[in-house]
């Protein structure tokens, strides 16, 4: 079995304790297992030493580097998972510069399917955890008119269903919309709402309101809270409200092990 593998595993399964457990990866962590996966390059002979063999290495890390922001400023990634897919640069490397290029895709691929599955497992479970409190703000979002006006047209679409087959498609669509939004707001203010007191608030948490202390005022958005505003914000005695994510670290080890068995399973799907 690959040493890279089985270092990353580790690695990962120490990662998703934190992040269950805190919300957050450290950066010293995320470091570590990128100069390590890097030493290992070295010493493995993967990385010959020569001046077009280092070119292309920075060359790939570069392009890492670059994936790494776009999946953060798309918001597809928070700030720990950025640098936790840059992290992992080592392990997707190759000599071949295609086959480098094929493995990113690959890993993405997975990460994508991995996420995607893991995300609605862990939303479905948060629903029936919260339910009594989640269907009173469910029904109660129904109730708002730009969902209603969606709801009558989904219900349109498909009595139109006897003109075009495809309208009821289109009605279908409306309906899984409007359910969606009202599954994504109900659990977003029950499941995902946390009161903690100022004392509490670490670096990188996300606002669920503008807060407004010491005269200051801290606006929600996507970076989080930084170093400076949690060491101001821990001085005064108030209550903050922060959104609790759903920890996406666990998705990075589905992902990897499905990374390393894809070959083989397409081999099954294929035979």
């Amino acid at each position: 079995m690959n040493f890279l593998f089985v270092f990353y595993f580790i690695g990962l399964l120490i990662v998703v304790f934190q992040d269950i457990k805190r919300r957050e990866i450290d950066d010293w962590l995320n470091l570590f297992l990128f100069f390590s996966g890097i030493g290992f390059l070295f010493f493995s002979k993967e990385l010959v030493f020569s001046h077009i063999s280092i070119v292309m290495f920075g060359f790939f890390i570069f392009i890492m580097c670059l994936l790494s922001l776009v999946f953060y400023y798309s918001r597809f990634f928070s700030g720990g998972d950025a640098k936790l897919f840059f992290a992992i640069a080592p392990l997707l490397y190759d000599i071949m510069f295609n086959e480098a290029l094929n493995n990113i895709f690959v890993f993405v691929t997975c990460l994508v399917l991995c996420g995607s599955v893991y995300s609605l497992i862990y939303a479905i479970f948060l629903f029936f955890r919260d339910f009594e409190k989640i269907k009173r703000i469910f029904v109660a979002e129904f109730r708002k008119t730009y969902l209603r006006v969606l709801s009558m047209l989904g219900i349109i679409f498909i009595f139109m269903m006897f003109v075009d087959r495809i309208f009821a498609f289109v009605g279908l669509f409306f309906l899984l919309f409007v359910f969606l939004m009202a599954f994504a707001k109900s659990l977003e203010n029950v499941s995902m709402k946390k009161v903690i007191s100022a004392k509490q608030v670490r670096e990188g948490d996300w606002l669920f309101y503008d807060l407004k202390i010491g005269g200051r005022k801290f606006e929600k958005d996507w970076d989080g809270l930084g170093e400076e505003d949690v060491i101001f914000i821990r001085k005064f005695n108030k209550k903050v409200v922060v959104k609790d994510g759903i920890p996406y670290a666990p998705s990075f080890l589905f992902a990897l092990i499905l990374y390393y068995f894809s070959d083989y399973l397409l081999g099954i799907v294929f035979s």
